[in-house]
């Protein structure tokens, strides 16, 4: 097991590295809320919005797709016991 000193050390090397990506994280959010135009948080919430809505949509459509295809392969298919579809 290490010793006290040991993990103290790593805990203020991993307390710094962390520290300073906070930092950076913070200083990312000042600036792109200073380049940011009024109103643009409303623009850019219905543009996620708006995403998120085609995604779901997306996936709905390809799982009907998919349903579909596996239900017509299935009626084509010949039966391997009796030969008949």
């Amino acid at each position: 097991m290490k010793s006290d000193g040991s993990g103290a050390a790593v805990f203020e090397e991993l307390l710094r590295h962390y520290e300073g990506r906070i930092g950076a994280l913070r200083q990312a959010r000042e600036s792109l809320e200073v380049a940011r135009p009024a109103g643009a948080g409303l623009r850019c919430r219905a543009a996620l919005a708006l995403a998120l809505y085609q995604e779901m949509v997306d996936d709905l459509v390809m799982g009907a797709v998919f349903e579909t295809h596996g239900e017509a392969r299935q009626g084509a298919a010949v039966c391997a016991l009796c030969n008949s579809r």
